[in-house]
């Protein structure tokens, strides 16, 4: 597992324990000047699914992003999204 999934997987199992009243699965991630990570919270007991690092400067928009790159590798689709930016 990579460092960066590990931070990723540790940053979401602890908002897993705030996120009553979410619909699952919840999109999460961390949008940063540079790259973006993102995994897909299955269930409240924490499942994830990673998805590899989008670089930030290869599209116009994070929404983008996520249409081109997240959602069409995404097992199911989300029905929360909580990201930080």
């Amino acid at each position: 597992m990579s460092g960066q999934f590990c931070r990723l997987k540790a940053a979401a199992t602890g908002v897993i324990e705030s996120m009553a009243g979410f619909e699952f699965p919840v999109l999460v991630g961390d949008i940063g000047g540079t790259n973006a990570r993102f995994a897909l919270v299955l269930s409240s007991d924490g499942e994830q699914v990673p998805f590899d690092t989008v670089r930030t400067a290869d599209f116009a928009n994070i929404d983008i992003a996520i249409r081109d790159k997240i959602l069409p590798n995404a097992p199911v689709a989300p029905k929360t999204a909580i990201l930080a930016i």
